[in-house]
Parts: C-alpha cells; structure tokens; sequence
C-alpha cells in the first residue's frame, strides 16, 4: 500500500514538471517579475554573477507619466538586428524611483542561461518608470 501511494505520487510530480510552464514561458499569468508592492524599490535581481561575467548590454528605459494611465513597455535584448554577445548568467533591473512609485519589472522570455531575454516594464497608475537594466554574462568569442 505505502510503495503504491510513493509511485502514485512520484507519477503525479513527474507529470506536473513535465506540464506545468516555466514562469519565464511568456503567458502573461506565469510572468516572474519583481517583488512590486512590497518595498519602495521594485529591484529586480536574477542569477549570479561570476568572477570572469562581463557587462553584456545596459538599458535606461524611462516613460513619463500620464494620468490616469499605466503605462507599460516590453524591452528585448538583444535589440532587433543585433546579434547577442554571449551567454547570460545575471540580470539586473535597478528601480531609479526610490520612494515606492517606480514601476514593475516582469521576465516575459529567456534569461538565464539563454542568449536573450525580453522584459515587460509596467508603471503604476498615475505613474512613470525609471529603470537601470544590466545585463552580465560569458561574452561569446568568434
């Protein structure tokens, strides 16, 4: 009886990794964002960055505000006709708003371990963003 509910179990654990998305898939409710909401600076950190990891791609992507409006913008590196200079190992989205208005970073695909990576920049209502993205990573030799 107890071997049969562990091969149970096992079978329903190995089914759910097999169909359940990685969050970083791309649908919109599986978006691995920041932790928004629940400090004042909505940082984003993914990964590690090792010893020999270069600067692959920094960004500055800022949108005023409007009112009334959440403003929203996806952002892609590498940028459209670029080549990517390598494999990422650590991202960095730093929040230049300080003070809880800044806006919400969402991973949307790739990233880690991948050749790119697209984010989704969202404000708040009433709001603008302001955001520092880095990008690290083992730059590719030819």
């Amino acid at each position: 009886m107890a071997l049969t509910n562990i091969l149970t179990a096992t079978l329903i654990a190995l089914i759910l990794a097999v169909v359940v998305p990685y969050p970083a898939a791309g649908s919109v409710g599986s978006w691995f964002g920041s932790d928004c909401g629940n400090n004042r600076s909505h940082n984003f950190e993914f990964g590690s960055k090792g010893y020999y990891d270069t600067l692959l791609c920094t960004d500055h992507v800022q949108e005023e505000s409007i009112w009334m409006r959440k403003i929203s913008k996806d952002v892609s590196y590498p940028a459209a006709g670029q080549q990517p200079a390598g494999e990422i190992t650590y991202i960095e989205i730093l929040d230049q708003y300080t003070d809880g208005n800044g806006g919400c970073a969402f991973l949307k695909n790739g990233g880690v371990g991948q050749k790119t990576v697209t984010f989704h920049i969202k404000s708040q209502r009433s709001k603008g963003f302001n955001f520092i993205i880095n990008i690290y990573g083992k730059r590719a030799w030819l």
